[in-house]
């Protein structure tokens, strides 16, 4: 079985955000980054297919997470909150390189 880095990449950032949302530090971020998180899984496994016609979310996602972490990355003592909003703020780049063009896959 193989996953594709699309997948992997979705997943990654559920898990690091709802490591994130585990941790308790902050109060809305790593919330925002779960719920991009998951509409984005969710838009990967065409359970939401509609909304992708609607807006140019699949740009709008990445970038509230990678916002999300960002903040969280900035403001944080904890050494698990900074490794999940690492992992969440290079994941996020990979994607945004992705849907800009930087990265051919």
């Amino acid at each position: 079985m193989q996953l594709q880095l699309g997948t992997a990449l979705i997943l990654v950032a559920v898990l690091a955000s709802a490591v994130l949302v585990i941790d308790r530090e902050h109060r809305t971020s790593p919330f925002v980054a779960l719920g991009a998180a998951v509409i984005q899984a969710l838009l990967l496994f065409n359970a939401l297919d509609f909304i992708r016609y609607i807006w140019r979310i699949e740009l709008i996602l990445p970038a509230a997470q990678f916002i999300a972490a960002y903040t969280v990355w900035s403001e944080t003592t904890k050494k698990r909150a900074i490794t999940a909003s690492t992992v969440l703020l290079v994941v996020t780049m990979i994607e945004l390189a992705f849907l800009f063009g930087r990265i051919r896959p």
